[in-house]
Parts: C-alpha cells; structure tokens; sequence
C-alpha cells in the first residue's frame, strides 16, 4: 500500500500536561472492478504495548480504517487525513521519551524528534 504522509509533529507541553503527535496521511484509494472503491474512513494513531526502547524513544502504531463502496465518485484530489495520538496527562514513557517512531503495517514509517513547548 502506497501510503504518503507529512507534516509530522511531536510535541510535549508540561505547563498544559499534554504530549500530541500528530501527521497528515493520504491513503490510497484502490479502484475495484466493479467500479467500487476502496476509501478511508478513519486514521488513528495508537501506542504500542511491547515499548522495547524506552525511556527515550516511543513507539506508534498508524491504523488506517478503510471500507468498500459503490457506487462512489472520488474527489478529484486525494483526501488527506489527520493521524493524532494525544494523551493527557503525560505518561511517564511520554514524559521521558526524545523521539517518537511511527509503525505502519509492520514496518517504520517515520521518526520524529519530540519537542517541548
């Protein structure tokens, strides 16, 4: 799945008690033969149990929710859609951590240097 993505942000502010992450993705949207498409409903963003390299990297899972439908017109653009892990209060992993790796599918995606704010 070709999956892009940008804009990724880590960000940790202690005065607030909030540390966010948060990306744009644009999935693709297959078309099937029967003129069905495949279209994202949903991207969330999900910390993993197993945190292998804690204190100073977290790690995320990038879920993309899709659907079939038909019969349906794409726009002419890709829609692009908010990835988010938010978590207040700050964790002790979250609190500790200086970059955060994003999974998809298995496999890295990107990493990003949290940053205090």
């Amino acid at each position: 799945m070709d999956l892009q993505h940008t804009a990724w942000q880590a960000r940790r502010t202690r005065r607030l008690d909030i540390f966010e992450v948060i990306g744009r993705v644009t999935p693709p949207e297959p078309q099937m033969p029967d003129g069905g498409v495949i279209v994202t409903t949903q991207t969330r963003l999900e910390k993993l149990d197993h945190q292998p390299h804690l204190p100073s990297i977290v790690l995320l899972r990038l879920d993309v929710y899709q659907e079939r439908q038909y019969p349906y017109t794409p726009p002419a653009r890709g829609l692009s859609w908010l990835a988010r892990y938010y978590q207040t209060p700050i964790g002790p992993d979250e609190d500790a951590c200086t970059t955060v790796h994003i999974r998809y599918q298995g496999a890295p995606l990107t990493e990003i240097e949290v940053r205090d704010g």
